[in-house]
């Protein structure tokens, strides 16, 4: 059985996978700070919520080798007003 391992296991692994993992971690902190996203209209925004386990509007996964899931499909997905995105993002292009 063939496997996939992106920063190798045991002794001889990626001296990075931490760094990569914090970046991975601000930049989907980032997106939801600075996104309002909503569900989508109708049954489609309603795919993979949890009804089977009495949790109508919470979005499950199921555990399987890693993780899958079915869903959630977005209606919208548009910057916040009342998050300077673009002054930030300036801000931080520029260094200071």
């Amino acid at each position: 059985m063939e496997s996939f391992s992106a920063f190798s296991i045991g002794p001889r692994n990626c001296v990075g996978k931490s760094l990569a993992y914090l970046e991975t971690s601000i930049v989907l902190a980032k997106t939801l700070w600075y996104f309002d996203f909503g569900a989508a209209a109708g049954s489609l925004g309603a795919v993979g919520e949890g009804r089977d386990r009495g949790r109508p509007g919470e979005f499950c996964t199921w555990d399987v080798f890693n993780s899958t899931h079915d869903g959630p499909y977005l209606g919208f997905f548009r910057p916040r007003d009342s998050v300077l995105l673009y002054e930030d993002l300036r801000s931080h292009s520029m260094g200071t």
